[in-house]
């Protein structure tokens, strides 16, 4: 009952979808027509006219964008980011210079706020305990804990500076825009 009902209601229609690559074709048996102007990707597929189409970073070829050297994307629209200066950027500066460069914000954030938070546990860390914890025996387990935590800390930053360097020397990580980065060595 209910296959009948569903095969009156599309033939009554006339739709019946029917996929052919990425492209979704609604066939009218009525008409014998059809539109294939959905794509199943959810975004239209670009046709370039003009050098303007491709941002002017690329020339038009087949109502495709080439781009030039140093740019990607549909539109060209992407200046592509150097390894070698990622990876000189963490190496050398560190707090997140090389995801700061190549536009990766939210990894770039957080390894600055870990740096500074690192940063302020190095320098004030004795301040605190000396200050708290006169005494010899009225803070050891709290100094050991705190101590511990101070270490877990630092190595963690450490790890993490070293593995930043690893992945951007390898070239395993892409630009904000999920681009790859030019190797450029």
């Amino acid at each position: 009952m209910q296959r009948k009902f569903l095969l009156t209601i599309i033939t009554t229609l006339s739709i019946i979808p029917y996929s052919n690559s990425n492209n979704l074709i609604f066939l009218n048996d009525a008409k014998n027509t059809y539109n294939s102007d959905i794509n199943l990707k959810g975004k239209d597929t670009f046709q370039c006219h003009s050098v303007a189409d491709c941002s002017s970073n690329g020339t038009c070829v087949n109502l495709k964008c080439e781009c030039y050297d140093g740019y990607s994307g549909e539109k060209c629209e992407f200046e592509l980011k150097s390894q070698l200066k990622a990876f000189l950027f963490e190496m050398i500066i560190g707090f997140g210079a090389g995801h700061w460069y190549t536009k990766r914000y939210l990894f770039a954030s957080f390894k600055l706020c870990s740096f500074i938070f690192a940063l302020y546990l190095i320098f004030f860390y004795p301040k605190l305990i000396t200050r708290y914890f006169q005494d010899e025996d009225s803070g050891c387990f709290f100094t050991f804990s705190v101590t511990c935590f101070y270490c877990l800390i630092s190595c963690g930053i450490v790890f993490w500076y070293v593995y930043d360097i690893v992945q951007f020397g390898l070239n395993n990580y892409n630009d904000g825009n999920d681009q790859p980065l030019i190797r450029t060595f």
